[in-house]
C-alpha cells in the first residue's frame, strides 16, 4: 500500500511539474490527471492461475473481445498491467467499465494472468 501511495504522490507532483513548465493546457491537465489515475493500479499481478483467468474472459470479456465472435482483438496490444487494470475499471469511449461486483479483485488478477499469456498485458 505504502507503494501505491509513493507512485501516486510521485505522479501527481510530476503533473504539477508540467503545468508549471508551460503544459498547463487542458490536455496538459488531463494527462496529469490520467497518470495519478494510472498509478492507483500499479503492482504486480496477484495471480498465476491463468487457467481460472481464461474462464474469467470467457464469461466476462470475450462476448466483446473474441476475434471469432466479431469482437475487438486485445492479443498482443502489450499494454502495462496498470492501464489493463485501470481499463477493466474505468472503462472508456468503446468500453464500459467492469464493476468489482462484476468482476472481483480475485478473478481480476486470474483475468491479468491469462491475458499476459495472449500478450494483451506485457510481461510483468
Amino acid at each position: 500500500m505504502a507503494r501505491n501511495s509513493s507512485l501516486t504522490v510521485c505522479a501527481a507532483a510530476f503533473g504539477l511539474m508540467t503545468m508549471a513548465c508551460g503544459g498547463g493546457s487542458a490536455s496538459g491537465a488531463e494527462g496529469a490527471s490520467d497518470a495519478i489515475k494510472l498509478a492507483q493500479y500499479e503492482g504486480p499481478i496477484a495471480s498465476t492461475d491463468a487457467a481460472h483467468g481464461k474462464e474469467v474472459y470467457d464469461k466476462v470479456c470475450a462476448s466483446c473481445h473474441d476475434a471469432d465472435q466479431g469482437g475487438d482483438e486485445i492479443a498482443n496490444i502489450k499494454w502495462p498491467v496498470a492501464k489493463v487494470r485501470m481499463q477493466i475499471r474505468e472503462g472508456d469511449s468503446k468500453m464500459p467499465p467492469i464493476s468489482e461486483k462484476r468482476l472481483n479483485a480475485e478473478d481480476m488478477e486470474a483475468l491479468l494472468a491469462h491475458l499476459v499469456t495472449t500478450s494483451t498485458v506485457a510481461q510483468p
